[in-house]
């Protein structure tokens, strides 16, 4: 956002330095606090390395960009308000010299700006800081009231001092070309040699005993300038070698003064600065100079703005800044000079210009006062007119004509003022009255074209009733100077909606061109006259100004439609291409036209003038912050010299155009960048690149500042950004210094961003922002590789379950089979043997009890077994608590049957405990066959049986106090072996411990 203010309305007086000067209004602009200054007091003014402009103030540092400040004071880390001086020790590091708080450091990098302050003395005077330097070898000098201070590097933390001021206070430093320290100090000159050992002092012009040396500049050349109390002084340094020698007391070698008498404004040089061109300018007490081959020429003395200081600076641009105590001044390089009533007793809105046979501009201002320049000041006269004049439009309201006579339209006719030698002959030569009975249709006459033959071209009134001569274009007339005669223009053929002629031109092929107030074109050709009806003609409403150019083409500037071009006017059916607003005008209201010497086309518009390059169609606009006296032109010319003059509501202003020089592209940096409403730190001065930044896909709301360094004349920054990744090219160019995208999809980003100039020129490197928003946590790569191996593993889990399923039914299956076959199987086939035995038995009369007792035996042997085995394959007894309660029941059958104390013990939890079929079928087999041997082999009087949970295990014990036996014999028999197994099988353990007379222990462990 470029911040408001105001040009300079001070009168500026150009004092006599060559024949012709005059008072005019230099291309000035004061910035002050209202503009974002920290004070209006400007100490000095320093350019840095990236073209910022630093501004010391009573009240703080200001940066400029050309468009704003940027102020830092005590809230900020200054150790004092009032700042001296500030010097640049490398890229992005700054020194900073206030009065009294001593010398501070100031690293504006990313986050808040760092202060961190040095003391340079012990007192108060010590610690009021005049000026710093920093030397070629990274030493920083610190000049205070007091003494010289200097901090040997980056790394020192103090300042130690060099005593060579006497206390008499450190005005200006210098490092000449050899690396030797000048110093200014209030009792004159001192030079601290290279080698440090010892310093020379010189006495200038001391002044009741003060000898000050305000300001110390080395030119290109190697030669030092010297501003003093008493004038300005040039030398050439000693050679470092004669500097040494003690011996022989140095001499300032081509020692020259300059004083008032040399044309300084004034004896008190406070500031030097050579510029860009070569050019020494001088800031004095009352003025500015500039130093050449030809002498002291006098820039101004400046009233209004206060005090000159200690601030002389040029920007990237190449304008001439300069402080005072009234605020910080602009001379903008090659703006626009004016004259205002301020400047020019009387003068009014410039409504006609120009320019007598010898080169003299006239200015016809709307008191119908004629203006001219001449022995170093403008005279005016007053036309000899018996009526008040009518309201003249523009350019072509009075007319100079070849023969030298002067036309001047009133309310009651054309007045022609013949014979004249001199403007002044207007207010005394009687003018020739043209009217109604002349021939005129109108009494009122508004405008006057003179063409290459000599023919008058005369607008008038023609208000309705007015005309006398119906059936003819109202308000057209030509006067032919041969015949002095009227003519008037028949309203046919196409002709007959053209009203009150505006504007006139002629192109080079011989036909003049009329503009009509009511909208549309005519040509006048080979005696005839015919409206211009192309597609592309102006849009309906005023025509202000014809302009031919010098390459040919027709330029039309209307009231609605901007301004069109006509590349061959000698065409049947012209063709025209337009400029308005869309194309980069500022108004689509042109008043007047001009040129300069290389073709660029001036508009002067209701928004000050547009500068129209046809090559490029680039536009550049200026207003009354390029010095224009107002925003609303209404007259342009160029005079033979080359130079444009405007008529504006306030004044005329004046432009000498000057060639475009290569421009340097303008700078572009990130200055501001917010995600999701926080702030993240940036560099106060800008950064280039900002990269690595991870945004999580909530707070992908993002906000970007940039910043353009822009001080050319005209200049408007306009910038173009795109985001790599969404956007396929530049955007469009805008001044919008801010832009925002919200809910950026997740992906890795480039925001790049680079400044335009008015010329089209951009950014040699954009600025960038490298981001990357993550994507959800569902949308993260290792989010989904997690999600893929546990949909795998769960895949693979189910496979291997379904597969664990199915083999454990088959195994199951087999196990029935086998069950089946071996138990079942083979206890019918003894059933059979037996019911065999049985019958043979009974044939032969032998008594069968004993066989049909074992066939009943076998039978209930059978149904336990079929029950043993549905019950094993029923998911309904899937639980712990099913198995052990079945154990116990066949536990207490089998042992109360035979007289056996049975004793039993588990917990309660049981029916938590899930089994699988193989676990139900292996415990329970384990259980029983112990309690088949207990019965059978132990001779025992009682068992107990218990079971306990612990760690997901299930913990069997089984004892009988019978006769026991020693492990491993044949008593054990193979049931021992099948109980292991069966513990085993289900990764679990069994063990059994015996012993002759005092039972068996059995113990086995099933996981869980």
């Amino acid at each position: 956002m470029r911040f408001g203010g105001r040009v300079l309305r001070c009168a500026v007086v150009l004092l006599a330095v060559v024949p012709q000067a005059r008072a005019e209004r230099l291309p000035l602009r004061v910035y002050t606090t209202a503009d974002g200054l920290g004070s209006t007091f400007i100490e000095r003014v320093v350019r840095d390395s990236r073209g910022f402009l630093w501004f010391c103030t009573r009240e703080g540092l200001s940066r400029f960009d050309g468009y704003r400040f940027v102020t830092y004071g005590q809230a900020d880390g200054l150790p004092n308000a009032a700042v001296n001086d500030i010097v640049e020790s490398r890229p992005g590091e700054y020194w900073i010299a206030t009065n009294g708080g001593g010398v501070c450091r100031f690293r504006p990098g990313a986050g808040a700006a760092r202060f961190e302050t040095f003391r340079t003395g012990s007192t108060v005077v010590s610690n009021r800081v005049n000026v710093l330097l920093h030397d070629r070898s990274g030493r920083v000098w610190a000049g205070s009231d007091d003494e010289l201070f200097v901090n040997e590097g980056p790394e020192s933390t103090r300042f130690r001092e060099v005593p060579v001021a006497s206390h008499s206070g450190i005005l200006s430093l210098l490092q000449d070309r050899e690396g030797g320290l000048w110093i200014g100090t209030g009792k004159g000159l001192v030079h601290l040699l290279t080698d440090g050992v010892g310093a020379i002092r010189y006495t200038l012009r001391p002044r009741l005993e003060a000898d000050p040396v305000q300001a110390l500049m080395v030119d290109r050349e190697g030669k030092i300038w010297l501003g003093h109390a008493e004038g300005l002084m040039t030398f050439v340094p000693p050679p470092a070698s004669q500097s040494r020698n003690r011996d022989s007391a140095p001499m300032l070698v081509g020692a020259r003064w300059y004083s008032r008498a040399d044309g300084l404004p004034s004896d008190d040089v406070i500031d030097l600065l050579q510029r860009r061109d070569g050019g020494i300018w001088v800031s004095t007490e009352k003025g500015l100079a500039s130093v050449g081959p030809a002498g002291v020429r006098v820039h101004g003395k400046f009233e209004g703005v206060g005090h000159l200081s200690k601030g002389l600076a040029e920007d990237s641009a190449g304008n001439l800044w300069f402080g005072s105590s009234g605020g910080a001044v602009r001379w903008l390089a090659g703006g626009f000079s004016s004259f205002t009533s301020s400047e020019v007793p009387g003068l009014t809105e410039p409504l006609s210009l120009l320019e007598t046979r010898n080169g003299e501009l006239l200015i016809v201002d709307s008191n119908w006062t004629v203006r001219w320049f001449g022995n170093g000041a403008f005279h005016a006269e007053q036309p000899n007119l018996p009526v008040a004049p009518a309201p003249l439009w523009g350019n072509q309201g009075a007319l100079l004509d070849r023969s030298g006579d002067f036309w001047i339209p009133t309310r009651l006719g054309l007045h022609r003022f013949t014979g004249i030698s001199g403007i002044s002959d207007l207010r005394t030569r009687q003018p020739v009255v043209y009217g109604r009975r002349q021939g005129l249709p109108d009494d009122m006459v508004y405008r006057l074209f003179e063409d290459s033959k000599g023919r008058l071209w005369i607008g008038t009134r023609a208000l309705p009733g007015a005309d006398s001569r119906p059936g003819y274009i109202p308000g057209l007339v030509s006067w032919d100077r041969a015949s002095w005669s009227f003519r008037m223009y028949p309203a046919s053929g196409g002709l007959e909606p053209l009203k009150r002629p505006s504007a006139f031109c002629e192109d080079r092929n011989g036909g003049v061109w009329i503009g009509f107030s009511e909208g549309g074109l005519a040509r006048f050709h080979d005696g005839r006259l015919t409206r211009i009806t192309s597609a592309e003609a102006v849009s309906d409403g005023m025509i202000w100004a014809l302009y031919l150019d010098d390459a040919g083409r027709l330029w039309i500037g209307s009231a609605n439609g901007g301004v069109a071009r006509v590349d061959d006017p000698a065409a049947a059916r012209p063709r025209m291409k337009r400029y308005t607003l869309q194309e980069g005008l500022s108004s689509n209201y042109v008043r007047a036209i001009t040129q300069d010497r290389w073709g660029r086309i001036y508009l002067a518009t209701a928004r000050g003038v547009n500068r129209l390059d046809p090559s490029t169609d680039r536009v550049i606009r200026y207003t009354t912050q390029d010095g224009l006296a107002n925003d609303f032109v209404t007259t342009a010319f160029r005079d033979r010299q080359g130079v444009l003059w405007f008529g504006t509501r306030e004044g005329l202003s004046r432009l000498e155009p000057r060639p475009d020089v290569p421009e340097t592209p303008p700078p572009v940096y990130i200055a501001g960048l917010r995600v999701g409403g926080s702030v993240l730190p940036v560099s106060q001065i800008g950064q280039k690149k900002i990269v690595g930044l991870e945004l999580p896909a909530s707070q992908s709301v993002l906000e970007i500042d940039f910043l353009g360094l822009g001080f050319h004349m005209g200049e408007r920054l306009r910038y173009q950004f795109r985001l790599e990744g969404a956007d396929a090219d530049w955007g469009a160019p805008t001044e919008q210094r801010t832009t925002h995208y919200a809910r950026v999809a997740p992906g890795r980003y480039r925001f790049q961003v680079r400044a335009v100039s008015a010329t089209g020129l951009t950014s040699a490197e954009p600025a960038v922002v490298a981001f990357t928003v993550l994507p959800p946590l569902w949308r993260r790569g290792w989010f989904i590789a997690l999600v893929t191996a546990l949909a795998l593993m769960a895949a693979y889990a189910l496979h291997h379950y379904r597969l664990a399923r199915v083999l454990e039914i088959e195994r199951v299956r087999s196990r029935i089979a086998t069950d089946l076959h071996d138990d079942i199987g083979a206890g019918l086939s003894r059933v059979v043997i037996l019911s065999e035995v049985a019958k043979q038995q009974i044939e032969s009369g032998q008594n069968a009890n004993a066989a049909l007792n074992q066939i009943g035996e076998s039978a209930r042997e059978l149904i336990d077994g079929m029950s043993d085995v549905v019950w094993s394959i029923d998911p309904r007894h899937d639980s712990l608590e099913d198995v052990v309660w079945r154990i116990r029941a066949f536990a207490s059958d089998v042992l109360e049957s035979r007289g056996i104390a049975f004793d039993f013990d588990a917990p309660a939890e049981l029916e938590n405990v899930r089994l699988t079929p193989e676990q139900r079928r292996h415990i329970f087999l384990i259980c029983k066959e112990a309690v088949n041997n207990a019965t059978r082999h132990a001779g025992c009087a009682s068992v107990r049986l218990s079971f306990q949970l612990t760690d997901h295990e299930l913990l069997g014990r089984i004892h009988d106090d019978g006769r026991g036996f020693a492990a491993g014999t044949e008593n054990a028999g193979h049931g021992v072996e099948n109980m292991r197994a069966r513990a085993e099988s289900l990764g679990g353990s069994f063990e059994l411990d015996s012993a002759p007379g005092r039972g068996t222990f059995l113990t086995f462990r099933v996981p869980l």
